[in-house]
């Protein structure tokens, strides 16, 4: 069966990342903004971190707000390309219906660490309280959850994280360097401050 485009889109990201590393070199440009992959930001961004992460994973939850806030402080200098890599049994469907609508992907995120946060459990009357909210009506959700590419989606990501080593979450990548081998840093302010000092690099400034 033929590669689907994201699925091919995938490749050729795992190809580069893997090339640049070997290579040693540093590139400020790769964007898929497109084909399916929630991206935050603007397109046009010049940088991009490149995450794998989990909606149940609270190191995912630390990280997702430290890198939203570094692109809307970037003035269009950066943005984030969110890739799924369950780590629960409640992900894969959690993950397919926060991408009911790629756009909206990053405000139900959003919603669901905050909730997790406070302890709230996500339930199906919950989560489609939060869609209505953004727009999504239970029908685009009830659409999502029988749409087999989702799925298929998942699983791409899944084997994708697999090809670059990612072995838990979050998997954070920026310009062919794997950011969180060995899992989040413990001093998070610290970390922030590298990865804004990597964009502002790779920008020349």
């Amino acid at each position: 069966m033929p590669f689907s485009t994201r699925r091919r889109s995938l490749m050729v990201y795992v190809s580069l990342c893997v090339l640049l590393m070997l290579m040693g070199l540093i590139t400020a440009n790769h964007a898929f903004a497109s084909n399916g992959i929630p991206v935050y930001g603007s397109p046009d961004a010049p940088t991009t971190f490149s995450l794998w992460g989990s909606l149940t994973c609270p190191y995912t939850r630390q990280l997702f707000f430290i890198l939203t806030r570094i692109v809307d402080q970037s003035n269009s200098g950066v943005n984030v390309e969110w890739h799924h890599l369950p780590v629960h049994d409640s992900d894969p469907g959690l993950h397919v219906l926060a991408s009911a609508r790629e756009e909206r992907f990053w405000a139900l995120a959003r919603r669901i660490f905050r909730a997790e946060a406070e302890g709230t459990a996500i339930s199906w009357e919950r989560f489609v309280e939060w869609a209505g909210a953004e727009g999504i009506p239970d029908g685009v959700l009830q659409s999502a959850w029988s749409n087999q590419a989702k799925w298929d989606a998942v699983k791409e990501d899944y084997l994708a994280s697999k090809l670059l080593g990612v072995e838990g979450t979050p998997g954070l990548f920026f310009a062919g360097y794997f950011l969180t081998p060995a899992g989040l840093p413990k001093d998070l302010v610290q970390f922030e401050q590298v990865l804004v000092d990597l964009v502002a690099k790779a920008r020349g400034k």
